[in-house]
């Protein structure tokens, strides 16, 4: 099955997206239900796991998307358990801009699921159909 990037952390994400957000500790504290806002200093620091009915407040908070954090949190966590997620679903958990990928080749291909070749590189990805 696929997987997030596996070279970030939910710490390190959220260390970074914490500070990219200019939101105080408190304030997102707060927004995700928490009084304390030491909780997040631990979420950073990956002294305390982000529990996955945080996920979508702190997705919310951060103004991230929530499949993306779900999918960073779910294959750290529970790796086993996200697998078997995908599997029963017969496709990979998606995020907004994955979607609207797959909504804009719809488009161009008028629905007619031609055949595809994916050329694929470190940084890039193209697909060409005919």
């Amino acid at each position: 099955m696929t997987s997030p990037n596996k070279k970030i952390t939910i710490a390190k994400f959220l260390t970074r997206t914490i500070e990219a957000s200019h939101k105080t500790q408190k304030e997102i504290a707060t927004e995700i239900g928490y009084e304390n806002p030491n909780i997040i200093t631990m979420f950073k620091t990956g002294a305390t796991k982000l529990p996955m009915t945080t996920v979508g407040p702190m997705a919310t908070a951060l103004g991230v998307d929530p499949a993306y954090l779900l999918r960073l949190a779910l294959s750290e966590y529970c790796a086993e358990t996200y697998n078997a997620i995908e599997r029963c679903l017969g496709s990979p958990i998606l995020t907004e801009r994955e979607r609207l990928m797959i909504e804009s080749f719809r488009r161009c291909t008028d629905d007619a699921d031609p055949p595809v070749i994916v050329f694929d590189g470190k940084r890039a990805v193209a697909v060409a159909f005919a």
